[in-house]
């Protein structure tokens, strides 16, 4: 213990971080990114950019995390002329300042030029900087032609524009050469994409994991809710939330009218069939907990998806990140959608690629579907979870993230 005390103070004392966020640091989004074992074992601190990055973020996100690291910038020259003075702290102390950074994944360099901005102050300062690369799920692979069709059925001409700002962007990152020091990168097909772009070669890359997987590393096995009732879990995602982010139409995607009775209906088929309790996984963003009635007076948990999956029967979503907690626990799946969930394309298309991953066929919850396909999840194939964890969830299974990100910059 006293070895890992002098090498924890040892990385505090020649080291600075700083972790950028282009949302709002939330509780959850505090502790899901380990940031308070980073705060403990070393000096971080957390930059909120969103205000000049992207405001409307702050309009669908919860209140920030209350810590004295946390650090809030409207404009981009106050947070730049505080990394100005933050840079000459550090060489007076004799600190290496590094960057850890969530706002941009290589080679795209965020949804606007703003972004692209923060990256080439910090190349112009010589200041090297981190990206994450660990959303856990699998890459879209929809064709232009898709798209284009999309687009033209849905007159989703707000959602293609904001694609192009995030190309042109790129575009411009590539030509002024702005590119992160390293990347911490999970699962090693990511990897193996990564690594075959020309414009990657120098980059290093570090093993690291998903968020969602790396927190159920070193959990006890009675991590559980609730315990000692036979359930299932259904991942409620927000996506209204984020629609509103994007200043999408609302229609785009389920309508709450249409989406939650069918849904109702499905979940007490299924409570029938597996005589079990279909309790809801509220998503972060809603802040909904106990009975909800468009949902049968079901009971929904908030911020307890991990504890809630590791002791379910099975789980139920469309495409949430949070879908890897089932998977880090192999617990069977069944991917659920409707007839409007089409109109969603990036959602729709990456449960379409779970589920073919999974060799599962997603359940139109408007359609008639038998008793057989509900009881085909029996033959759930385990051995995928464990094939899906090497290819796109984990390439340092042993260690969890923040452990990892210490071990790498107290080298």
């Amino acid at each position: 213990m006293d070895g890992l005390y002098k090498e924890i103070m040892h990385i505090k004392d020649k080291v600075k971080i700083v972790f950028l966020s282009s949302i709002v640091m939330t509780t959850t989004k505090w502790l899901i990114s380990e940031l308070n074992y980073l705060e403990k074992n070393s000096d971080t601190e957390v930059h909120e950019l969103c205000d000049f990055l992207y405001p409307l973020a702050r309009k669908t996100h919860e209140k920030t995390h209350q810590s004295k690291k946390i650090f809030t910038f409207k404009k981009f020259s106050d947070w730049k002329n505080y990394i100005l003075n933050l840079q000459q702290r550090c060489i007076k102390d004799g600190k290496k300042l590094i960057i850890l950074t969530e706002l941009t994944t290589f080679p795209g360099q965020g949804k606007n030029l703003r972004y692209l901005k923060i990256n080439q102050f910090l190349k112009q300062r010589q200041i090297d900087y981190y990206e994450i690369m660990n959303g856990g799920l699998i890459p879209s692979t929809a064709s232009k032609e898709t798209y284009l069709k999309y687009f033209k059925i849905n007159r989703y001409w707000r959602y293609l524009l904001m694609r192009l700002n995030e190309v042109m962007t790129a575009f411009f990152g590539i030509l002024l050469n702005v590119k992160p020091k390293g990347v911490f990168i999970a699962g090693d097909k990511i990897k193996k994409q990564f690594e075959n772009l020309k414009i990657t070669k120098g980059i290093e890359l570090i093993d690291f994991n998903s968020w969602e997987f790396s927190s159920t590393l070193n959990k006890k096995n009675n991590d559980e809710h609730p315990p000692n009732v036979k359930y299932a879990v259904f991942l409620n995602q927000n996506s209204i939330g984020d629609r509103m982010l994007h200043k999408l139409p609302l229609n785009i995607g389920e309508t709450p009218e249409k989406w939650y009775p069918s849904l109702d209906n499905f979940f007490s088929r299924l409570e029938k069939t597996f005589n079990v309790e279909i309790i809801i996984a509220s998503h972060p963003k809603s802040g909904e907990e106990g009975c909800l009635d468009y949902l049968g007076n079901r009971t929904a948990v908030l911020n307890k998806t991990g504890e809630l999956v590791r002791g379910a029967e099975f789980v139920i979503g469309k495409s949430s990140t949070a879908l890897t907690y089932a998977i880090a626990h192999k617990k069977p799946l069944i991917f659920v959608y409707s007839k409007e969930s089409k109109r969603n394309m990036s959602s729709y298309i990456v449960m379409i690629n779970l589920s073919n991953y999974f060799k599962i066929k997603p359940i139109d919850i408007d359609e008639t579907f038998s008793e057989s396909q509900l009881k085909s999840i029996k033959n759930f194939d385990k051995k995928l979870c464990e094939n899906y964890k090497t290819d796109f969830l984990a390439s340092n299974p042993i260690n969890k993230n923040y452990q990892i990100i210490l071990e790498h910059f107290n080298k």
